[in-house]
């Protein structure tokens, strides 16, 4: 089973305290978005879990607790982009996370560590350049530290028109794939896309999958339990299992397509408990709890 900590919200940089509470209990309870009466229960024993996909702008909570994840595959995928306040509010200091990484591909190994440069935008500010030039600063910081890095170009959403950014033209996306490509180059980094149709090859940027579960199964060092991919995503990725929830991130990323309400966020962040068996709220007894079981075997109901 492959776990995704977390595509819907930043667990490490807010929900960290709970997360490794989890982890020490062994499962987590995950309200279905479109269907809040059901519930999905997940083991988190070591035996049941294949990979860890941790995703955050934020690996700092983490360098205390990395013992708890010694007895885990685990695959960092940490966001640096070359943006400041005005997109991201309560990001930290892009410095620490750079000192944040280093320490975690101390401790892992550079092959469990990408680098997501993403989602690229454009505007006055952050113009092509200057993707470039905060690409280079990274990368002559943490070339040794991280195996691959991860773009992708913005979408349109209700979030992002309200914010008044933009998808980018085609054109747009040659050129910086172009600047970007050139920066990979010189550092030896691989480059993929994520979820792209843009052909950035010219560039020695290729295609690639965030959940690959080719790359994942080497780093698991065995083949992966895992279903197919039934989500219907626009990729080849592995199917995986997201235990966190939407509008709950409180970075307040102008771009999130995964947190756009603050009213809400801030109201589901008030109802989390640290001790609950989910990251929102509890488990309500009119609730529908299914238990999924790895190793591609059905769901039961209790």
């Amino acid at each position: 089973m492959i776990l995704n900590v977390s595509g819907r919200t930043d667990i490490i940089g807010f929900y960290s305290e709970w997360f490794f509470k989890r982890l020490k209990a062994g499962f987590v309870d995950v309200r279905n978005p479109f269907n809040p009466q059901f519930v999905s229960r997940y083991s988190l024993k070591k035996e049941d879990v294949d990979i860890l996909v941790i995703t955050t702008k934020n690996p700092l909570p983490l360098l205390s607790h990395l013992d708890m994840l010694s007895d885990y595959t685990c695959l960092f995928q940490i966001t640096l982009t070359p943006y400041g306040k005005d997109l991201e509010p309560r990001v930290p200091d892009k410095n620490q996370i750079i000192s944040a990484i280093s320490h975690l591909a101390g401790a892992f190994g550079p092959e469990h560590i990408w680098l997501r440069f993403d989602p690229i935008l454009l505007n006055e500010r952050y113009t092509t350049e200057e993707h470039a030039k905060a690409l280079e600063y990274i990368l002559d910081k943490l070339a040794p530290d991280i195996s691959r890095v991860i773009i992708s170009f913005v979408d349109e959403y209700k979030n992002t028109l309200a914010h008044h950014i933009h998808a980018l033209s085609e054109s747009e996306m040659h050129s910086v794939g172009k600047a970007l490509g050139q920066i990979g180059a010189k550092y030896h980094m691989p480059i993929q896309t994520c979820s792209e149709t843009v052909d950035l090859s010219p560039y020695g940027i290729f295609p690639g999958l965030c959940v690959d579960p080719v790359y994942l199964a080497k780093l698991a060092g065995h083949p992966l339990a895992y279903e197919p991919n039934q989500q219907k995503r626009p990729c080849a990725c592995a199917d995986w299992r997201d235990i966190g929830a939407y509008n709950s991130c409180l970075h307040f990323c102008r771009y999130c397509y995964a947190n756009f309400d603050e009213k809400k966020i801030r109201s589901n962040y008030a109802s989390h408990d640290p001790e609950s068996t989910m990251l929102i709220g509890h488990l309500e007894e009119t609730d529908i709890v299914r238990e999924y079981v790895p190793k591609n075997r059905q769901l039961s109901l209790f």
